[in-house]
């Protein structure tokens, strides 16, 4: 038992002396991947036809940035993804689930900080939390319902837009396993919220008082993401 117990504190102080990389002044890219979950206006239509599982989608993007010292650094987002929303059936008499899916794109400007690093402890592993302002574009709506109830529903006409450009902000955790030599392995777990109109509509104060059980009233449209990815830094 103690023989069990030295051979573990060796191999600790071995995994202590072993080289790590210190990110101060480095660049770093970095390519990633994982799904998306879409909150917006009228995303309880997927609760109620037991569909939430159908505002789970693909999301892939790519990073570069930099690291100032062990705690701070910034990097360029950008990313590409497929998402989900629905018209508002309880503004239709003959109400029927209307969903429907819409590319976007995203570029954000992130402020890094390393827990770690801020007490100047340089380590393998390196838990990440970040925040951001960007911006997002959205386009592509494509009807996957009755096809003749969408074109008869009055949201397609007078309220639903295609393409939108809007602001965006964020924030997210990342925990990162880096090598010697720079190369990376992470994964992120982000929030993000955009203005009123990523997923094509913007409710007005009219459409909120004639129907105030049928718009979900939020301010901003949200997604939440996880992906895992690959960096190096150099």
């Amino acid at each position: 038992m103690a023989f069990a117990a030295l051979l573990l504190f060796a191999a600790a102080a071995i995994a202590q002396e072993r080289p790590v990389y210190d990110h101060s002044g480095s660049f770093f890219i970095a390519a990633q991947g994982g799904v998306s979950y879409s909150v917006n206006e009228n995303h309880w239509t997927y609760r109620d036809e037991g569909k939430l599982g159908d505002l789970i989608q693909p999301l892939g993007g790519l990073s570069v940035g930099y690291w100032f010292n062990p705690e701070w650094g910034v990097r360029l987002n950008g990313a590409y993804g497929n998402n989900r929303s629905a018209l508002n059936v309880k503004q239709k008499s003959a109400g029927k689930f209307c969903p429907y899916e819409f590319k976007s794109m995203s570029v954000f400007v992130d402020a890094l900080i390393d827990i770690r690093g801020i007490k100047g402890d340089i380590g393998r592993w390196r838990p990440i939390i970040f925040g951001g302002i960007g911006y997002g574009h959205s386009w592509g709506i494509n009807n996957l319902g009755d096809p003749e109830y969408w074109r008869n529903h009055w949201q397609t006409y007078f309220h639903l837009k295609d393409p939108n450009n809007v602001f965006g902000f964020r924030f997210g955790g990342i925990l990162e396993y880096t090598l010697p030599n720079g190369l990376g392995f992470f994964g992120e777990i982000t929030g993000e919220a955009y203005t009123d109109r990523f997923n094509g509509l913007q409710p007005t104060k009219a459409n909120n008082e004639a129907v105030p059980s049928g718009i979900a009233g939020f301010p901003f449209d949200c997604r939440a993401y996880a992906n895992f990815g690959v960096s190096f830094h150099f």
